[in-house]
Formats: structure tokens, C-alpha cells, sequence
């Protein structure tokens, strides 16, 4: 049995967020993301060294940015599909920088373009999947910061 949760979909982020958001791209990122750049992250003491997506051809990539006990950031690169799974102490937060996705719930799908952001509670049945000919990449929140451990796959015929 897939369990039902509450999830949040903010395809239309007020202007405020989106210009934020742009100001972050441009300035934490420094660089577009498609598949062959670089990302460049800058922190509160400047640049922390270019992010490189070595292994480009692997299906799902993810880079940490920065932990703290509160929260971790992850910047993911995906060239297809997630399997389905949960999250059972970890809350999620991810917003499109690059291309095309779908992110999926257990009774709906929502596509995502550059600057939607997806919010997660944890519990909640879900997976990602690239809708690009390129990978798609994602900046990541979790809270509290995760231990790459707390995936619970599920399996969609069940």
C-alpha cells in the first residue's frame, strides 16, 4: 500500500522568490547548468571551487554543498529517472535550476521548469524523473540534514 501524504506543488512563485531565486542563480552558481559547465558555489567566504559533474554519463548525480545539523544542500544532476521511495525523517525542498522534470506523487505527477520548487514532507511517496534530452539539476534542501541512509524504496505495483 503507497501511503498518502499532504505535498505542496509552488509552480508559480510569487515575484519576490523568483527574482531571489534568479539573483542565486546568477550569483551562487555563477555559471548555467547544462551539461558540460561548472558550477561555481560561493559562500560567505567566497568561492567554495567549481562544482564538476565528473562522471556526467552516470544516471544520478548528487554534489553536497553544505551541512549543518538544521539542514543539508545538495545540488542533484539527473539524466533520467529515480525509483519510487520515501523519506521517512527527512523533509524535502528541491527547486528546478536546469531543464525539464517531472516529479511524481503517488496519485499525481507535476512537471517542473527552471524555477518551480517542489516542498516534500517527510513520509511522502514520491520520485523525480528527467524530461530533458540533457540532464536536469536540481538545488536540494533537506531538513534536518541528510545522512544518505533515510531512502526507502517502494515498489509502484505493491
Amino acid at each position: 500500500m503507497i501511503p498518502k501524504k499532504k505535498y505542496f506543488h509552488y509552480p508559480a512563485v510569487s515575484n519576490t522568490l523568483k527574482i531571489l531565486f534568479l539573483c542565486f542563480c546568477i550569483t551562487l552558481l555563477g555559471a548555467s547548468c547544462n551539461s558540460g559547465s561548472k558550477i561555481t558555489v560561493i559562500g560567505n567566504e567566497g568561492p567554495m571551487g567549481p562544482i564538476d559533474w565528473s562522471n556526467l554519463d552516470r544516471e544520478k548525480i548528487v554534489k553536497t554543498i553544505h551541512t549543518t545539523i538544521e539542514a543539508s544542500h545538495h545540488l542533484l544532476r539527473l539524466r533520467t529517472s529515480e525509483n519510487p521511495h520515501i523519506h521517512d525523517y527527512h523533509d524535502l525542498t528541491a527547486i528546478m535550476i536546469q531543464g525539464m522534470g517531472r516529479i511524481h506523487f503517488a496519485d499525481h505527477s507535476q512537471k517542473m521548469k527552471p524555477g518551480d520548487m517542489v516542498y516534500i514532507p517527510r513520509g511522502t511517496y514520491h520520485w523525480a524523473e528527467n524530461l530533458d534530452p540533457e540532464a536536469s539539476e536540481m538545488y536540494v534542501i533537506f531538513t534536518p540534514a541528510f545522512d544518505g541512509k533515510d531512502r526507502r524504496f517502494i515498489d509502484p505495483s505493491k
